[in-house]
């Protein structure tokens, strides 16, 4: 390693630290100091528009506003809500304006809290699909 320590962590040890670091992220009171870009969820989500072909651009910034962390053409702005960064209500109050400000010019918006991600990513994307399907974007 690059610290010349040696870290002999077994595969199984290795899948713990991270299913530990994920449910961290998820749970922590702590506010994060910044937009944690291709976050775990963020990677998910992304996984799962893959498997299904539905083409995206990631950490895409409309309108000079936010930043989508999946967005889809024409108009669909995916946000991964981690509980984390997203919980504190002044974040809230934000994510809220920034919302209705991409509703009212015409952007579709999606958010998921970490939860719903980590749970059942199928169904968040399932969501975006049958919104495309029966808009015929």
């Amino acid at each position: 390693s690059a610290t010349g320590i040696k870290h002999n962590v077994s595969p199984e040890g290795r899948k713990k630290m991270r299913e530990n670091m994920i449910k961290n992220l998820l749970s922590s009171s702590a506010e994060m100091p910044h937009k944690y870009k291709n976050s775990p969820l963020e990677v998910l989500l992304r996984a799962e528009f893959t498997k299904r072909g539905i083409l995206f651009e990631p950490n895409v910034w409309i309108l000079y506003t936010t930043e989508a962390d999946i967005f889809i053409e024409p108009n669909i702005c995916v946000f991964a809500d981690g509980e984390i960064y997203h919980k504190p209500p002044e974040k809230q109050k934000s994510d809220q304006e920034k919302t209705q400000i991409l509703t009212d010019n015409g952007f579709k918006v999606f958010r998921f809290w970490g939860q719903q991600i980590v749970k059942n990513t199928p169904a968040c994307v399932d969501e975006v699909e049958k919104w495309i399907k029966d808009n015929d974007v």
